[in-house]
């Protein structure tokens, strides 16, 4: 993995003519946008894609010396494209190889490299700052720890929009709390809608917690 940026490195070697140039720029521009970083060398690669060529014999030869050094150097190869769609022969000659996968799947390649290398990047999550997205001041948000309501009141409506109560896993409560903590400053936490069991949250870890709403039996003495 490259130390300095954080991101897991595929060395890409492109033996192709320009039919199968698309396809390398296919898979490297998947790569870019699922968080690998690119080297057009074994080192410092944590696996190798080698892009072969099928179609004529000094291609092929050239084809299978590439693979055999890669395996030599780095180890964790993957061979697509032209040869790919000799998987068998592939195999049985380099029985040491991550995948062989066919031009006709591109999807084939990235799974393999997710199935040896998988990726720390999710494009969307990762675009996400890391207390997510506040819709209230910086010193103070909202989490909500639970929904619906077990009481059938006839002055609220709330049984009837939501259902009966579910509380979230107290472990996605703490990672979204620790995650809002971390991000703001003097931070002040509300649990909205209504908290089972509050003595169950390591609240003296936070700076302020305020509970919006909760039964009076679910409120013990240390959280009063």
């Amino acid at each position: 993995m490259d130390v300095a940026r954080g991101l897991p490195r595929v060395g890409f070697v492109r033996l192709e003519c320009p039919k199968a140039l698309v396809d390398s720029k296919g898979i490297l521009g998947r790569l870019r946008a699922k968080g690998y970083d690119i080297s057009d060398s074994f080192d410092g690669a944590d696996l190798v894609i080698v892009n072969t060529c099928g179609f004529i014999e000094p291609g092929v030869e050239e084809s299978l010396g590439a693979i055999e050094e890669a395996l030599a150097e780095n180890g964790n190869v993957i061979v697509t494209v032209c040869l790919g769609t000799k998987a068998h022969d592939l195999r049985q000659r380099f029985p040491r190889l991550l995948a062989v996968t066919d031009p006709h799947v591109p999807d084939d390649v990235m799974q393999a490299v997710h199935r040896a290398l998988p990726s720390a990047h999710e494009p969307f999550e990762s675009l996400r700052p890391a207390g997510g997205i506040k819709l209230t001041s910086r010193h103070y948000a909202y989490i909500k720890i639970a929904e619906g309501y077990n009481h059938r009141c006839t002055f609220c409506i709330i049984h009837s929009l939501r259902g009966r109560l579910v509380s979230r896993p107290i472990a996605d409560v703490l990672r979204e709390t620790d995650a809002l903590v971390s991000a703001s400053e003097s931070p002040e936490i509300d649990g909205v809608v209504r908290l089972t069991n509050p003595g169950a949250l390591p609240i003296d870890d936070w700076a302020r917690v305020r509970i919006t709403d909760s039964d009076s039996h679910d409120l013990t003495a240390r959280v009063i």
